[in-house]
Formats: C-alpha cells, sequence, structure tokens
C-alpha cells in the first residue's frame, strides 16, 4: 500500500491565503477581485493533484502491521486538522469582508478538507481489518515483482488494475485471495502472487466494501490475469459509483495474450 498523500496539507494554505489576502487589500483600500479567487482556486487544486499522482513509497506490510507509519500520518493529518478547521471562522469572515471574491478558494480548501478526512477513515478501516485477519492461512507467494519470480510448481496470478478516472486514484485496492490478505492494487498498477495449484477465490476490498468473489482454477504453467473492472467515465459512471460503490470493486477474467511467430506475422502482412 502506497503512503497516502495528505490532503490536508494542501487545504490548510487555501485557508492562510484567505486570512492574509483580504488584510493586504483592506490597507491598501481595495477589495480582492474574483479573479485572484478563482485563479488561486484552480492553482491549488491543480497543485493538490499533481502532487497526489506522483509516486509514493510503498512501505512494508510489516509497517502497517505495526501501525508505526500510520501513528505518524495520524499525528501530521491531526495537526494540520486543527490549524485548519480553527483558521475557518477566520476566513470565513475575512472572504466576506472581501465581498466573497475568495469564495472559490475557500471552497476547494473545505473540498480537500473533506476528502482529506473520507481518506483517513478508509485508511484506518483497512489497518483495522488488516491488523483482524492476523497470518496466511494458506501457502501464497506475496511480496512478488514479477511474474518471473513465481517458483517452478506454482501458479502467477496478476492483478491488473487501470489508472481510470481521478476518483479512483486516492483509493488503492486491498486484494484477498481465499479469505487471505495478499496486497494492495493501486490505479495503473499490477499485483503478482504465487499460488499452488487448485481452486481459489479472489476478491476486491475498499475499506468496508467488497467486490464479488471470482473463482479461479490455478493449473501449473498457466498464469490466472484478473482485470479490475473500472467501467466507462462520464456523469452516468458517476452517479452509479455513489448508488453501488461494490461495482468499483469488480474483477473479471483477462484475455489470454495472442502470440504470432515470424512467419505467421509474416504471412499475415502478405
Amino acid at each position: 500500500m502506497r503512503t497516502p498523500p495528505d490532503l490536508m496539507s494542501y487545504a490548510l494554505p487555501g485557508t492562510f491565503a484567505c486570512c492574509i489576502l483580504p488584510a493586504l487589500y483592506l490597507r491598501a483600500d481595495s477589495t480582492v477581485p474574483l479573479s485572484v479567487g478563482i485563479v488561486l482556486a484552480a492553482f491549488l487544486g491543480m497543485a493538490a493533484v499533481a502532487f497526489s499522482r506522483a509516486g509514493y513509497a510503498e512501505p512494508p506490510l510489516g509497517e502497517w502491521r505495526r501501525r508505526s507509519l500510520s501513528r505518524s500520518l495520524t499525528t501530521s493529518s491531526r495537526t494540520n486538522a486543527v490549524l485548519f478547521w480553527t483558521n475557518v471562522p477566520v476566513a470565513l469572515l475575512n472572504v466576506g469582508l472581501s465581498r466573497w471574491t475568495l469564495s472559490p478558494l475557500l471552497a476547494v480548501a473545505v473540498a480537500l478538507a473533506v476528502a482529506s478526512h473520507l481518506q483517513r477513515r478508509r485508511e484506518r478501516l483497512d489497518i483495522r481489518a488488516l491488523a483482524a485477519e492476523g497470518r496466511l492461512t494458506g501457502p501464497k507467494i506475496i511480496g512478488l515483482r514479477d511474474a518471473r519470480q513465481v517458483p517452478r510448481g506454482w501458479v502467477p496470478l496478476l492483478v491488473h488494475r487501470e489508472a481510470g478516472t481521478l476518483r479512483d486514484h486516492f483509493a488503492d485496492h486491498r486484494v484477498t485471495v481465499d479469505g487471505d490478505h495478499v496486497g494492495w492494487v493501486g490505479p495503473g498498477e499490477e499485483l503478482v502472487v504465487g499460488l499452488p495449484p487448485g481452486p481459489h477465490t479472489v476478491r476486491l476490498r475498499l475499506g468496508s466494501l467488497s467486490g464479488d468473489p471470482v473463482r479461479i482454477v490455478a493449473e501449473p504453467g498457466k498464469p490466472v490475469r484478473l482485470l479490475a473492472d473500472q467501467g466507462e467515465g462520464g456523469p452516468r459512471s458517476v452517479l452509479g459509483w455513489w448508488r453501488s460503490p461494490e461495482a468499483r470493486l469488480r474483477l473479471v477474467r483477462a484475455p489470454e495474450p495472442v502470440h504470432v511467430s515470424p512467419p505467421e506475422r509474416d504471412a499475415a502482412d502478405r
């Protein structure tokens, strides 16, 4: 699981700007132009999205089990949250004095703060569920980077997730096999797990949500490829996600790659 970005750290400068800018313009006997509020709001939103889409370090599984990393992240997030909500009344007063020209900036900052709260809540649910699951109940090989690392006699399971849209970016999905947690898969990533031959059940989870189980039969020499079905974009998919969020956790069998030998490829070109 990647270290999640602290969205509250991006929301905090928004309230600081709403507190400082009106005072600076009042000294000059003028009000903040509406264009300034719109430009700053757009800049804050784009900065949060750009930095959040960057790669983050993936801590070892033991660190999440010990919750050492979780405590440090929670402490930082709580400090930023206290500063943010303390500044909100002052920022709201100053925005009102500036004829609400900075309201777009304040709205973006509040939206980032709410998103940070939801993100931290999901993180706590994931860690609690992981701590309750304990160790693996069956033989599985986890922590692999490539299917070629799977030993002979085992079957590689590859769970691929498309990059998706912006709403899917801030959440890594937990992958369970036969009820055991085997790893996380983020947008545009692929999880590799080694399984013994035989029937297995694979499922995606996100916090308290759980997708439909997919039953597979692992056969030696035949990698199993699963694809996280993200659906299509657009307003209809957004409404469907809110009505049925479990639909975003659906796994489907990926089509097998077709290998064409050089003679067949030359004949096809002719």
